[in-house]
């Protein structure tokens, strides 16, 4: 028997979230109360239920705290470089508009 278990419905309809107790039997886990979905079985595996059914842009997902482990470090760096070059840029800028 696996600890957990996900039905994932793309309707949503039944999508639904099972653990095993300590006696042995699945139980349907509560999710509305925090909406995240943590695994027991995969080390820092979590997503919000909203996630499934919204798919949000990848790039808001780098940003997410809770979606951070998962993201390429290298993805992350890379992103982070573009956000500075285009900050050095505006402040190049506003350095051209001073002097104008």
């Amino acid at each position: 028997m696996e600890p957990e278990y996900y039905i994932l419905d793309r309707l949503g309809k039944h999508t639904c979230f099972y653990r095993l107790n300590e006696r042995g039997v699945y139980e349907e886990l509560d999710v509305a109360q925090k909406g995240v979905i943590q695994s027991i079985v995969l080390k820092h595996f979590a997503f919000r239920i909203r996630d499934l059914e919204a798919q949000p842009p990848f790039e808001t997902l780098i940003d997410d705290p809770l979606y951070q482990p998962f993201v390429l470090k290298s993805l992350q760096q890379e992103r982070q470089q573009k956000e500075q070059a285009l900050a050095e840029i505006e402040r190049l800028r506003a350095l051209l508009q001073q002097k104008s």
